[in-house]
């Protein structure tokens, strides 16, 4: 499988090396890139591939030459995994910050904070993930924990301790599974956050996790803060287990969403006052 997807890539790429140029407008904003300022706009990963249908190559133009490859490539992927991708949005997380901040750095990616891909999180690190989404094999600080790239201490939002809060969560791509909540309270804020420091959150219903439904993309969950808990610096983390790949049950039996799942997070700096 590996051996096939390589050689497939290799010809797409050969093909793009040749024939086609990327580009686009973005200030002001060109129509399809407008979804990288404003997450409410459709997305389009492909905002820089206008090219008129690509170059003519006899009577089938090299750009669909390009697109079946990809095709074929991206199927037998999907055979193997399909990813989802999501972030926290409100508050923002801190590779989102770019969307309602122009000073923060830039992060076009911030819906893939998936543990680096379910084959390096499970094959490579074990089924460890980065604190906050990032690969577990990068060099602490990670890009989005704390002192890291996008970790850069700028408070998204302040909070009543003990207060219910909103946080809303949009996924562009829904692969079932469930959210859950933790915090984190930063004692030291030049070092980046650790696992052991985030407690778990209960939703306002008392349960412990959000069951995602099929076609759910902009979700809103009502989570409960403890009482008590005051912080300058903390960081709520959300925590996406998604459940659309086949496993085995605690029970031994098998069916989709038990085992090893696509895991994703975002981190969101927040103040907790009295």
């Amino acid at each position: 499988m590996k051996v096939v997807l390589f050689n497939l890539l290799l010809v797409a790429l050969c093909y793009l090396e040749e024939a086609s140029g990327h580009g686009m407008m973005l200030e002001p904003s060109n129509r399809a890139s407008l979804w990288r300022f404003d997450w409410k706009q459709p997305s389009n990963y492909n905002d820089m591939g206008y090219f008129c249908g690509g170059v003519k190559f006899g009577l089938v133009t090299i750009a669909t030459m390009v697109s079946k490859f990809v095709t074929v490539v991206l199927a037998l992927v999907c055979l193997q995994k399909v990813s989802g991708h999501g972030m926290l949005m409100d508050p923002t997380n801190r590779a989102s910050r770019w969307r309602v901040d122009p000073k923060a750095p830039i992060n076009y990616d911030d819906n893939a904070f998936f543990c680096g891909g379910f084959a390096v999180q499970y094959e490579q690190n074990g089924g460890k993930c980065g604190v906050c989404g990032d690969n577990y094999a990068d060099p602490v600080p990670r890009s989005n924990e704390n002192t890291g790239k996008f970790g850069n201490g700028v408070i998204s939002k302040t909070y009543t301790a003990g207060s219910i809060i909103t946080a809303n969560v949009t996924l562009t791509a829904n692969h079932l599974g469930s959210f859950s909540y933790s915090l984190c309270v930063l004692k030291d804020p030049t070092k980046p956050e650790t696992e052991d420091c985030f407690v778990d959150l209960p939703l306002a219903d008392g349960s412990s996790k959000y069951p995602v439904s099929a076609d759910e993309y902009e979700i809103v969950n009502q989570v409960q803060l403890p009482a008590g808990v005051t912080c300058d610096r903390c960081v709520l983390r959300w925590h996406y287990k998604s459940g659309n790949s086949w496993g085995i049950c605690t029970d031994g039996t098998q069916r989709m969403g038990c085992g090893a799942q696509e895991t994703f997070r975002s981190c969101a700096d927040i103040a907790i006052v009295a």
